[in-house]
Protein backbone atom coordinates (compact mmCIF):
# COMPACT_ATOMS: atom_id res chain seq x y z
CA UNK A 1 0.00 0.00 0.00
CA UNK A 2 1.41 3.25 -1.17
CA UNK A 3 0.86 6.58 -2.95
CA UNK A 4 1.04 5.11 -6.21
CA UNK A 5 -1.37 2.02 -5.36
CA UNK A 6 -4.07 4.66 -3.69
CA UNK A 7 -4.00 6.52 -7.24
CA UNK A 8 -3.95 3.47 -9.01
CA UNK A 9 -7.68 2.53 -6.84
CA UNK A 10 -8.74 5.90 -7.04
CA UNK A 11 -8.26 6.18 -10.85
CA UNK A 12 -10.61 3.20 -10.64
CA UNK A 13 -13.03 3.91 -8.48
CA UNK A 14 -13.56 7.00 -10.31
CA UNK A 15 -13.93 5.55 -13.61
CA UNK A 16 -16.55 3.32 -12.34
CA UNK A 17 -19.61 6.26 -12.55
CA UNK A 18 -22.90 6.02 -14.04
CA UNK A 19 -23.42 4.16 -17.01
CA UNK A 20 -20.37 2.05 -15.92
CA UNK A 21 -21.90 0.03 -13.14
CA UNK A 22 -25.33 -0.18 -14.26
CA UNK A 23 -23.26 -1.99 -17.55
CA UNK A 24 -21.29 -4.32 -14.84
CA UNK A 25 -24.57 -5.13 -13.35
CA UNK A 26 -26.07 -6.28 -16.16
CA UNK A 27 -23.07 -8.22 -17.14
CA UNK A 28 -22.87 -9.86 -14.02
CA UNK A 29 -24.99 -13.11 -15.23
CA UNK A 30 -21.89 -13.73 -17.78
CA UNK A 31 -19.84 -13.99 -14.84
CA UNK A 32 -21.17 -17.34 -14.50
CA UNK A 33 -19.42 -18.71 -17.49
CA UNK A 34 -16.22 -19.39 -15.30
CA UNK A 35 -15.80 -20.12 -11.64
CA UNK A 36 -15.67 -16.96 -9.40
CA UNK A 37 -15.37 -16.56 -6.12
CA UNK A 38 -17.20 -13.58 -4.22
CA UNK A 39 -14.88 -12.41 -1.04
CA UNK A 40 -17.76 -10.61 2.00
CA UNK A 41 -15.86 -8.38 4.29
CA UNK A 42 -18.72 -8.59 6.97
CA UNK A 43 -16.63 -5.86 8.69
CA UNK A 44 -16.69 -3.81 5.65
CA UNK A 45 -20.51 -3.03 4.97
CA UNK A 46 -22.68 0.23 5.99
CA UNK A 47 -18.63 2.15 4.92
CA UNK A 48 -17.92 2.14 1.56
CA UNK A 49 -18.71 -0.83 -0.02
CA UNK A 50 -22.35 -1.33 0.04
CA UNK A 51 -24.36 -3.76 1.91
CA UNK A 52 -24.20 -7.33 2.84
CA UNK A 53 -27.54 -7.60 0.41
CA UNK A 54 -26.24 -6.10 -2.38
CA UNK A 55 -23.05 -7.68 -2.21
CA UNK A 56 -25.00 -11.72 -1.52
CA UNK A 57 -27.25 -10.21 -4.57
CA UNK A 58 -24.30 -9.99 -6.89
CA UNK A 59 -22.90 -12.85 -6.26
CA UNK A 60 -26.11 -14.63 -7.03
CA UNK A 61 -26.11 -13.22 -10.10
CA UNK A 62 -22.54 -13.75 -11.21
CA UNK A 63 -22.97 -17.12 -10.48
CA UNK A 64 -19.73 -17.41 -7.58
CA UNK A 65 -19.46 -19.24 -4.54
CA UNK A 66 -19.65 -16.81 -1.55
CA UNK A 67 -17.35 -16.65 1.22
CA UNK A 68 -18.37 -14.23 4.42
CA UNK A 69 -15.07 -13.61 5.87
CA UNK A 70 -16.08 -12.04 9.71
CA UNK A 71 -13.84 -9.97 11.29
CA UNK A 72 -12.53 -8.65 7.60
CA UNK A 73 -12.68 -4.93 6.98
CA UNK A 74 -11.86 -2.75 4.02
CA UNK A 75 -8.32 -2.80 4.83
CA UNK A 76 -7.92 -6.85 4.55
CA UNK A 77 -4.94 -6.28 2.57
CA UNK A 78 -2.91 -4.90 5.72
CA UNK A 79 -5.33 -5.80 8.49
CA UNK A 80 -6.52 -9.61 8.04
CA UNK A 81 -4.84 -11.37 4.79
CA UNK A 82 -4.76 -14.59 6.70
CA UNK A 83 -8.71 -15.32 6.02
CA UNK A 84 -8.80 -14.10 2.66
CA UNK A 85 -5.40 -16.24 1.78
CA UNK A 86 -7.53 -19.12 3.08
CA UNK A 87 -10.88 -18.82 1.33
CA UNK A 88 -8.87 -18.24 -1.85
CA UNK A 89 -6.36 -21.04 -2.07
CA UNK A 90 -9.42 -23.00 -0.86
CA UNK A 91 -11.49 -22.12 -4.05
CA UNK A 92 -7.95 -22.32 -6.19
CA UNK A 93 -7.29 -26.34 -5.13
CA UNK A 94 -10.69 -26.89 -5.55
CA UNK A 95 -10.68 -25.59 -9.09
CA UNK A 96 -10.31 -28.47 -11.82
CA UNK A 97 -7.10 -28.80 -13.32
CA UNK A 98 -7.29 -27.22 -17.05
CA UNK A 99 -4.67 -29.61 -18.35
CA UNK A 100 -6.99 -32.65 -17.69
CA UNK A 101 -10.06 -30.71 -18.84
Amino acid sequence: MDLEMGRAVLKLLRSARQPAMAEAGRLLPSAAERPGLALIAVDDFERASGTLAQHEWAARQSGARMVHLEGVGHWWPEETPAPVAEALTKFWAELPDPERS
